[in-house]
């Protein structure tokens, strides 16, 4: 199903860029990229030859209101750009019933290599999915360009198909990679050997947070016997929650986990979310999880502990001595009955 968007009016931001729309006072900037050769080329479109060429591809961005342009926050300059665009799925019936955009994109080569694509694309996907409620999103690359292939693993898409694609510029075709990102939805997992296979699927990609095998074994094997819950793209696990209830109106988080690439999509919240709606159908009204302290000095932990501040935790009280002394355990709790 063939998508009009209109991206006018649209700002999202990450933790080092701002993608807004572009303004003819860009012409600079993108020139400064987009007229070096190699970086167009990587995408199908010819590098230009003057600020005329810049001009043209600025008044056609604002024209056709699907293209935002990458600003670098530290300098205020324009480095790339994100679109949404026709997907090659939309003639592959297959996916013909399914509301489906293509993200391209271009990134300054001086920027190449620092992660900044993938942040992007990242907030992009999010916003697909939260906003414009998209059934799937898809992404291609030529067979000769690996930064961009680069970019698409870490971002979770699966490999669909290779196809040719016909250049604008010349008369040549070259072969492409597609793939596509279905919307994740979150459903609860019954069956006890499909729970343990989740958790340890998952949490063998986040060594960095479940790097003790004795524990790391223990929360598989626990996560057989509690509720789970699990956010699937298409048949694939991208991460999953455990709840265990301690009283009639308590509970816990006791595990939670999702791959790391897809971090920064907004697919923990919508995971949260549909463990506080179980948790209310359950009656539970007081919700708790345990993380390491801030003492423990675990940057990865920082982010943690900034996920359960935004879903509305709050610290409670740190145990140090709950784990091991080399552990502090901090424990949030939050109060998620929607009648108080």
């Amino acid at each position: 199903m063939k998508m009009q968007i209109d991206l006018s009016h649209t700002i999202l931001e990450t933790d080092r860029l701002i993608l807004r729309p572009f303004q003819e006072s860009d012409e600079q900037d993108m020139y400064a990229y987009a007229s070096v050769p190699g970086v167009g080329e990587m995408a199908g479109w010819p590098h230009h030859k003057s600020l005329q060429d810049t001009r043209e591809v600025i008044r056609m961005f604002m024209e056709e209101r699907n293209v935002l342009a990458l600003t670098l926050k530290e300098t205020g300059r324009v480095i790339g750009s994100i679109g949404l665009h026709g997907s090659w799925a939309n003639k592959d019936e297959r996916y013909q019933h399914l509301a489906i955009c293509e993200i391209g994109y271009v990134l300054s080569r001086e920027h190449w290599g620092k992660g900044l694509m993938p942040e992007a694309v990242r907030r992009m996907i999010r916003f697909c999915f939260e906003q414009l409620r998209l059934d799937a999103v898809t992404v291609c690359h030529f067979v000769n360009n690996p930064q961009s292939r680069r970019v698409i693993e870490k971002c979770g898409f699966a490999f669909c198909q290779k196809d040719m694609f016909q250049l604008k510029y010349t008369t040549d075709q070259v072969e492409e990679m597609q793939y596509i990102l279905f919307r994740p939805e979150c459903r609860e997992v019954s069956c006890p050997d499909e729970r343990a296979m989740i958790a340890e699927a998952v949490l063998r990609t986040l060594p960095d947070w479940f790097g003790i095998e004795e524990a790391t074994r223990d929360y598989i094997e626990k996560s057989r016997q509690m509720p789970l819950f699990a956010l699937f793209s298409g048949e694939k696990a991208l991460g999953f929650g455990v709840i265990k209830q301690h009283f009639e109106k308590s509970a816990e988080i006791y595990v939670m986990g999702l791959r790391p690439e897809y971090h920064g999509m907004g697919l923990g919240r919508q995971l949260m979310d549909a463990m506080k709606e179980y948790g209310r159908a359950c009656g539970i009204r007081y919700l708790q999880v345990k993380t390491l302290d801030a003492s423990a000095g675990y940057p990865q932990y920082d982010r943690t502990r900034a996920f359960y501040l935004s879903q509305g935790f709050q610290p409670l009280e740190c145990i140090p001595e709950l784990w091991d002394p080399g552990n502090p355990c901090l424990i949030m709790i939050q109060n998620i009955d929607l009648r108080r």
